[in-house]
C-alpha cells in the first residue's frame, strides 16, 4: 500500500494540473460583434471577433479598406436582417480564407433564399473574395459598377444564382 500512495499523489497533481490549465485555456470567442453602419477607417476582422453580425446596411466608405482574416480560424459575417454589405466608390473588400479557414456570408438566423441582401460592390469599389461562401442572399456578390474578384468560393442557397454584374467584374 504504501508504495501505491506516491502513485496515487502524483495522478492527483497531474489531474489537477490539467483542471487548472483547462480552466485559463484560451478559445474562440463566442459572443458576437455586432457591426452597424459605416466603416471609416482600415478595419480588421478575425476569429477572435467572430461572428460579426450587421444590425443594419453596413457600408465601406471611400478610401478605407475591410480586410476579413482568417489566419487564426474560420470567420463567420452575418446580417441580423435583410442588410447588405456595401462597398462604396474608393472602398474594398479583402476577405482573405483559405481552404481550411473559409470567410461564410450568411443570415444570423434564417436558412430562407434572400434572408440578407448580400455583398454590394458600387461603382469605383472592389471586392476580393477568396474562399467564400455566401448563403441565403439575394444576390450573393452584386456588382453594381465596381469591380468584383472572387475565387474558390462557394455560392449556395441564394434568391438567384451566383453574382450579379451591372459593370465591373
Amino acid at each position: 500500500m504504501r508504495k501505491r500512495i506516491p502513485q496515487i499523489l502524483s495522478t492527483i497533481v497531474l489531474l489537477s494540473a490539467l483542471l487548472f490549465v483547462g480552466m485559463f485555456r484560451q478559445s474562440r470567442n463566442v459572443e458576437a460583434t455586432n457591426i452597424t453602419g459605416n466603416i471609416s477607417v482600415n478595419t480588421t476582422w478575425n476569429a477572435a471577433g467572430s461572428p460579426y453580425i450587421m444590425t443594419e446596411n453596413v457600408t465601406v466608405l471611400n478610401g478605407v479598406t475591410l480586410t476579413i482574416d482568417t489566419s487564426g480560424g474560420p470567420v463567420d459575417v452575418k446580417a441580423g436582417g435583410n442588410f447588405l454589405l456595401i462597398i462604396n466608390s474608393g472602398g474594398t473588400l479583402n476577405a482573405n480564407g483559405s481552404a481550411a479557414s473559409r470567410v461564410t456570408f450568411t443570415h444570423n438566423t434564417s436558412t430562407a433564399l434572400g434572408s440578407w441582401g448580400g455583398i454590394q460592390v458600387d461603382t469605383g469599389g472592389t471586392a476580393n473574395i477568396l474562399y467564400g461562401n455566401i448563403r441565403y442572399a439575394s444576390y450573393g456578390v452584386n456588382s453594381n459598377g465596381g469591380t468584383a474578384v472572387v475565387s474558390d468560393s462557394l455560392f449556395e442557397s441564394n434568391s438567384y444564382a451566383g453574382n450579379a454584374y451591372n459593370g465591373g467584374i
